[in-house]
């Protein structure tokens, strides 16, 4: 596991904004909620790891606000289509990286924030 993640950490990154990150869900309650939400039984009970890559653009608020910078840059459909594109580039690596190791992998679409379990998980 610890090989995986630091393969996510490492993968490269589009304006070296880093806007992902990865949650390893230990916790079987929360496991549930995702599992609830996504309704795949790949995700439910403890088959395996499951993570979350999220794309967060909260480190590079916090770094424009403490230097007294306009968040404005951070509103654009570009920075977050980079910041998708973050983390799909660690989610990619971290396959790879499985996938070479012989484990499998699977690729979940979701959860989204819209969805208030997930969210206030």
């Amino acid at each position: 596991v610890a090989t995986l993640l630091d393969v996510a950490r490492h993968a490269p990154t589009t304006s070296f904004y880093q806007a992902c990150t990865v949650l390893r869900i230990k916790d079987p309650a929360i496991r549930e909620v995702v599992y609830q939400s996504s309704r795949q039984p790949y995700v439910g009970g403890d088959l395996g790891e499951l993570f979350v890559f999220v794309v967060d653009l909260s480190r590079l608020a916090r770094i424009r606000e403490s230097a007294d910078l306009s968040l404005t840059p951070l509103e654009t459909v570009g920075t977050y289509t980079q910041g998708v594109e973050d983390t799909l580039i660690a989610a990619q690596n971290m396959v790879v990286a499985a996938e070479s190791l012989g484990l499998g992998t699977c690729y979940r679409e979701g959860p989204t924030l819209s969805d208030r379990s997930i969210a206030t998980t």
